[in-house]
């Protein structure tokens, strides 16, 4: 089933719009290079393995009928990378919100896929002890229960999850996304970094912007190009261009943009802070922070070079 509603969404598939397409906070665009789309394709292939090879655990722990709106998102998200993939494009538009829906159904069948490990392991381990039982201390009545009971821990987990009413996350529908955020994200506090990507809309001058993260020298063209960055936890997505020389403080390094595109909360940092942000295929920043109260701060010290920069919404 889960196969077939994958198939449906993208039955039902329309071209994805390109970066000039009207956008608006409930409909944002992120842009992907080719690689990193085929890496789209690939999880959903990996999900759809999954389910045909292992279908009592999706079907316990990811039930499609639960899923079944995230399923056929998923399913016209992957169309029209496909589409866009096979037109030759070296970079691809997806909906920010079916891409978080297939992030959400991947995690879901990663959970599952350890909950199965972790199962069998046990199952092992008790399957092990009632040979040995059996066979070193002469206890042949402990062979059948042990089966019982290494079937059990296969089968019994995923079916238990199943009939759970309200399920645990990741099994859950909308750990990572709920009609809470601007993005249709399940909104935490800003100051979980893990949830945090932190946006640097990189203004159109050709002076070095100097960074917590490290530094950009802008060389501003037509040929944007975005860069992540990771160090532990924290994520910073540099919206830029093309030939962009960027250098990096200890401890940051540069990681596939793919890291950089799905959080419960984005940061925009950009200067001056009386200007208007840059335009870029990421779409407007967020205006409320999805809290009870939004706020924004400006500043500048070291590393601005007297310049005032803006940053938020915080919340």
């Amino acid at each position: 089933m889960a196969e077939e509603l994958i198939e449906m969404g993208q039955a039902t598939a329309l071209p994805m719009p390109g970066p000039s397409a009207e956008t608006s906070a409930s409909r944002r665009m992120v842009s992907l290079s080719a690689p990193e789309a085929e890496i789209l394709v690939r999880v959903s292939e990996s999900i759809r393995w999954f389910a045909e090879e292992f279908p009592i655990e999706f079907h316990s722990y990811c039930p499609p009928e639960r899923w079944k709106d995230v399923l056929e998102k998923a399913g016209v998200l992957v169309a029209g990378i496909k589409q866009q993939l096979a037109s030759g494009a070296s970079s691809v538009v997806a909906d920010a919100q079916s891409l978080m829906s297939i992030m959400d159904l991947e995690e879901c069948v990663t959970a599952a896929r350890d909950r199965r490990l972790s199962s069998s392991k046990m199952a092992l381990i008790v399957s092990a002890a009632g040979a040995v039982g059996e066979t070193i201390f002469g206890l042949p009545w402990l062979g059948l229960p042990a089966y019982i009971i290494s079937l059990a821990m296969v089968l019994g987990r995923p079916l238990a999850e199943a009939v759970k009413e309200t399920p645990a996350e990741p099994f859950r529908v909308g750990c990572r996304h709920s009609s809470g955020g601007s993005l249709g994200t399940s909104l935490g506090d800003h100051t979980d970094k893990a949830k945090v990507i932190e946006r640097v809309i990189v203004s159109m001058t050709r002076k070095e912007q100097r960074y917590h993260w490290g530094a950009v020298r802008p060389s501003p063209s037509e040929a944007e190009s975005s860069i992540c960055l990771a160090k532990g936890e924290f994520r910073v997505r540099i919206e830029g261009w093309s030939e962009d020389q960027i250098s990096l403080t200890e401890g940051w390094e540069v990681v596939p943009l793919s890291d950089c595109l799905v959080a419960k909360h984005e940061i925009s940092v950009w200067e001056p802070c009386g200007g208007v942000p840059r335009k870029t295929p990421f779409g407007p920043i967020l205006e409320d922070s999805g809290f009870e109260n939004t706020f924004w701060a400006e500043y500048t010290g070291p590393l601005t070079g007297g310049i005032c920069r803006r940053a938020g919404p915080f919340g």
